[in-house]
């Protein structure tokens, strides 16, 4: 049997990743000092810099 060298893994690693799912990320907190920046900071600035990632 071969054993597999750095290329391999980096295939077989870009390979899984493609399979990835959608799904739903929920983000709780229990500081509802929070609430704000995640809702007009945090959230918008990832949704803007990876629209595809939006609902």
């Amino acid at each position: 049997m071969r054993t597999l060298n750095t290329r391999h893994l980096v295939l077989a690693t870009l390979l899984a990743a493609g399979t990835a799912q959608a799904g739903t990320v929920n983000i709780e907190s229990w500081r509802v000092d929070d609430k704000a920046l995640w809702e007009e900071v945090l959230i918008p600035a990832f949704q803007k810099k990876e629209p595809r990632h939006s609902s």
